[in-house]
C-alpha cells in the first residue's frame, strides 16, 4: 500500500499581511532620511552664512580696538570714551573729516566712531552695535595687564546678527 499524501496546511492567518506594516514603516523612514538629506543644503547655506558673519563681526572688533589704541597712544591721554554709544546703525551726527582737518583727540574719536560705523555697515547690513565703557578697575583682567593705577577703560562692544537669529556677539577692549 501506498502511502497517502498529507493534506498540505493551511497558512497560519498571522503570516498574510503581516509584511505590509513593516513595508509602510519601511516607507516613513526611508521618507524622513530623504527629507532630511533635502534640507541638508539649506542647513549648510545658513550655518555657512552666520559664520561669514561672525567673522566680518570679529575682524570689526579687531578694527575698533586697533583704532582705540592707536588713538590714545598718539593722543598720549585717556579717551574721551562714552558710558554708551550706539555705533550701528550708525547716528546722524556731524563727525570732522580728520583725514582733510586737524582734530582734536575727541573729534578723532567722533570721526572714528562714524568710520568704522560706515565700514561695518558695508560688511554687515543691518546688524546693530553698541559700546559701554566704564573705568577699569583692579579686579578686572584688562585692567590687571594694564598695570595698577592705570587710567584705562574697558569698553564692551555689543554686535547683533542682521536677522537676529544668532545670539548677540561680545567682547572686551581696552580703551
Amino acid at each position: 500500500m501506498g502511502r497517502m499524501p498529507l493534506p498540505a496546511a493551511a497558512p497560519a492567518r498571522a503570516a498574510i499581511g503581516a509584511g505590509l506594516p513593516d513595508a509602510l514603516l519601511a516607507c516613513v523612514v526611508l521618507g524622513l532620511g530623504v527629507a532630511g538629506w533635502l534640507r541638508l543644503p539649506a542647513i549648510t547655506a545658513r550655518e555657512a552664512l552666520a559664520a561669514r558673519q561672525h567673522q566680518h563681526a570679529s575682524q570689526a572688533a579687531v578694527n575698533l580696538a586697533q583704532w582705540l589704541h592707536a588713538l590714545r597712544t598718539v593722543s598720549g591721554a585717556p579717551l574721551p570714551t562714552p558710558s554708551r554709544r550706539v555705533l550701528l546703525p550708525a547716528p546722524d551726527s556731524p563727525a570732522p573729516d580728520c583725514r582733510r582737518h586737524e582734530c582734536t583727540p575727541p573729534q578723532m574719536l567722533e570721526f572714528g566712531w562714524r568710520e568704522w560705523a560706515l565700514d561695518t555697515a558695508r560688511l554687515l547690513p543691518g546688524a546693530r552695535a553698541e559700546i559701554a565703557c566704564r573705568p577699569a578697575h583692579d579686579t578686572d583682567a584688562l585692567a590687571a595687564q594694564a598695570g595698577p593705577g592705570s587710567d584705562d577703560r574697558v569698553c564692551t562692544l555689543t554686535m547683533r546678527p542682521p536677522h537676529g537669529r544668532e545670539p548677540a556677539w561680545q567682547w572686551s577692549l581696552r580703551a
